[in-house]
C-alpha cells in the first residue's frame, strides 16, 4: 500500500520531505557540485549542531535551520 500524501503522528510525507529538500537544493545552487550534495545532507554538519541536514527536514523548523545554515555560508558569514 502507498503511503504518499499520508501523514502518520509527528511523520511527514515523502512528499513534504522532498519538497523541503527541493528548498534547500534551490538555496545551494552552484555553492555545491551535484555529485557532492548527497554527501552534504548524509553528514553531520557542525553548523547545525552535529545533525544530519537530511535528518532535519523532517520538520518545518529542521528545514529552515538547513537554509539558514546554507544562506550564512552564501553570505560569508562563516567564513
Amino acid at each position: 500500500a502507498s503511503r504518499k500524501g499520508v501523514e502518520s503522528g509527528r511523520g511527514e510525507t515523502m512528499d513534504v520531505i522532498a519538497e523541503r529538500k527541493q528548498r534547500v537544493l534551490e538555496a545551494i545552487g552552484n555553492m555545491i557540485a551535484p555529485e557532492n550534495r548527497d554527501r552534504f545532507f548524509e553528514a553531520a554538519n557542525p553548523g547545525l549542531g552535529g545533525q544530519r541536514p537530511l535528518d532535519l527536514l523532517a520538520t518545518e523548523e529542521g528545514t529552515q535551520e538547513v537554509v539558514c545554515l546554507i544562506e550564512g555560508i552564501a553570505s560569508g558569514a562563516f567564513s
